[in-house]
């Protein structure tokens, strides 16, 4: 099930983010529900705000947000963030699972280009990747 939401997610963000504008402009909503059960999914995207109800627990490295999505299915929420910063890949790296771990996160993988932290009933999944001199990073946390 977890793979066909995550699946599910990158769909959706991707058609949002590919049907919208960048910026200030406004988000972008979707929602897709299912004949047979009444399951509703409803992704929002070209969000420049982290939601209020995102957790302050979860640590966010300093840079410029580019963009976030947030998509709702029942009572679980996915927020994606990406952002750029001046941080080599390496050194987010550090500083990310540092913070993490003293905020009571558990580090579950930390891999190369990829983190993966839980903590109670929340999971944060982290990409990190070098682009034209800058260090790309997508938080993906579910909660």
């Amino acid at each position: 099930m977890r793979k066909a939401t995550v699946a599910l997610i990158a769909i959706m963000t991707t058609l949002l983010m590919s049907c919208g504008s960048k910026g200030n402009e406004g988000s972008k909503k979707m929602t897709l529900v299912d004949k047979e059960s009444g399951a509703k999914i409803t992704a929002t995207a070209n969000q420049q705000k982290i939601p209020n109800d995102f957790p302050k627990d979860i640590f966010i490295i300093k840079g410029t947000i580019e963009n976030i999505t947030t998509v709702n299915m029942g009572n679980q929420k996915t927020v994606t963030v990406y952002i750029s910063e001046e941080l080599s890949p390496k050194e987010s790296r550090a500083e990310i699972v540092k913070n993490m771990e003293a905020n009571g996160w558990t580090t579950k993988m930390n891999v190369a280009s990829q983190l993966y932290f839980t903590k109670e009933n929340k999971i944060l999944r982290i990409g990190i990747v070098k682009e034209d001199n800058k260090t790309k990073i997508n938080y993906m946390a579910t909660y």
